[in-house]
Order: C-alpha cells, then sequence, then structure tokens
C-alpha cells in the first residue's frame, strides 16, 4: 500500500513469515525481501499499462471495438484466451473488464515495437527502482528485448517479461497520480519534495484508464473488490508459471 502521489510506501508485507525465535528451522529463502527480491512474470496486472500506451499513443480508445475470435496468431504461435473462451465484438473497455488476452495482443500490435520498449524504460522496468530497501534486483530482460514479434504479444498480457513488485507498484502509481513516475520510498525525508522521474502518461489517457479500472470492479473480473460507497479501481492477474520454478 502506498501514496500514488509522494512515492511513499506506506504497508508492506511478505508470505510466507517465520518465527524469529526459531529462524534457523526455515528455509534462507523465507528470509527474502520478495517485494524487491523477487522476479515474477506479472501477468494479466501488466494489462492496463499497455491500455495507457494504446490510448497514449492515440491507437485506441475506451470505446474502440476489437473483433475477438477466441485466438491471435503471431509468427506462427497461436495465443489463446483463458478456457480457449471467444468472444466477438468488445470494446476495450471491456477487453480490460473481462481481461482478455486476444485483445491486449490487439492494442499491442497498434504500437510500434520500439515505442513499445521506450514506454517500458519509462516506466522503469529495465532498471532498479532506488527504493530504500536493501538489495533489490531487477531483470534486464535480454531475451525480451530481442525483438520478436510474439515476445511483444506475451508481453501484451504480462507473459515472458520480468519484473520485481516494487516496480510493478511504481508504475501503477503513474497510473494512479495523472501519468508521473514518483519515486518510491520507505522513509520520509522531511525536507524533501516528491521526487520525480518524468512524466510517462497525459491525465486524459491515466483518468481513461482509471475508468476502465473501475468498471472492472464493478462489472468485470475484480467484482470482489468493491466495496459499498466507494469507487475502487481494480485488475485481477494470474499468470502463467515454469514448472521448472514451481517450488523455488
Amino acid at each position: 500500500m502506498g501514496n500514488p502521489n509522494t512515492g511513499a510506501i506506506l504497508a508492506l508485507t511478505n508470505y510466507p513469515t517465520y518465527n524469529p525465535n526459531n529462524y534457523k528451522s526455515f528455509d534462507l529463502g523465507v528470509f527474502k525481501n520478495n517485494a524487491v527480491q523477487s522476479l515474477f512474470e506479472p501477468g494479466s496486472v501488466f494489462k492496463p499499462l499497455v491500455m495507457a500506451m494504446g490510448i497514449e499513443e492515440d491507437v485506441v480508445g475506451p470505446q474502440t471495438v476489437y473483433h475477438d475470435d477466441g485466438y491471435e496468431k503471431v509468427s506462427g504461435y497461436t495465443i489463446q484466451n483463458y478456457n480457449q473462451k471467444e468472444w466477438g465484438d468488445v470494446t476495450m473497455t471491456e477487453v480490460i473488464e473481462e481481461s482478455i488476452n486476444t485483445g491486449m495482443i490487439y492494442v499491442q500490435q497498434q504500437i510500434e515495437n520500439q515505442v513499445f520498449l521506450n514506454y517500458l524504460e519509462r516506466l522503469g522496468f529495465f532498471e532498479k527502482t532506488g527504493v530504500d530497501l536493501q538489495g533489490e534486483v531487477y531483470s534486464e530482460n535480454s531475451i525480451f528485448k530481442q525483438g520478436y514479434d510474439v515476445n511483444f504479444a506475451n508481453a501484451s498480457f504480462g507473459q515472458g517479461i520480468e519484473v520485481t513488485p516494487i516496480q510493478l507498484v511504481s508504475s501503477f502509481y503513474a497510473l494512479a497520480n495523472g501519468g508521473e513516475l514518483i519515486q518510491p520510498y520507505v522513509v520520509q525525508n522531511f525536507n524533501s519534495e516528491p521526487e520525480s522521474k518524468g512524466k510517462v502518461f497525459s491525465t486524459d489517457t491515466t483518468s481513461k484508464v482509471t475508468s476502465m479500472l473501475i468498471s472492472t470492479v464493478e462489472k468485470g473480473t475484480a467484482k470482489r473488490a468493491q466495496i459499498p460507497g466507494y469507487h475502487i479501481s481494480g485488475k485481477t492477474g494470474t499468470a502463467q508459471i515454469p514448472y521448472s520454478k514451481l517450488g523455488e
């Protein structure tokens, strides 16, 4: 939990936990701060960021219609929706509401690959955030950067790209505060102002994406996040994990 206007991290927790009175009984992996020391493929929570790119580049809008046949063919690969579902004609808002993979591939294909890479770089996904926590790691995503079209298609719905939780939080700050990438921090310095890393999206773009995320909570896959009396913006996220990583 944090403040997207200042970059403050207000609450942070890890699971599984351990008993500090008996720490020798636990695997060393438990002592990692996963927020800054673990890489993962973000899956569908990545989709709002890609949708923001498409809206910012003016190649799609919330009511742009895409016809879904249940799959997209990219470089000889067939990429399907969850449960192989076919949606037919859907708007971009519905693509976010129902987390439709093929619709996100459509958005990504309207954006030049280098422009897509530039957005990811500006959002800080190829470097450390610089948060004031020990041992932060990051991925150069060298395989993804090789530039194959199928890699970009997979990245449109959060697969084939590695990020840390703190990078993801930082990027969502930009969606929540009008497009400004803000330096995240834990310990507050009362003599300093929030540190901006640059404007990534316009306020108009982030306003549209926020409305789409509110609709996702009210009508889409994130209905469980509803709180009576409040408008909540949110996005569900699932991702495939290679079997070799299970149990790590």
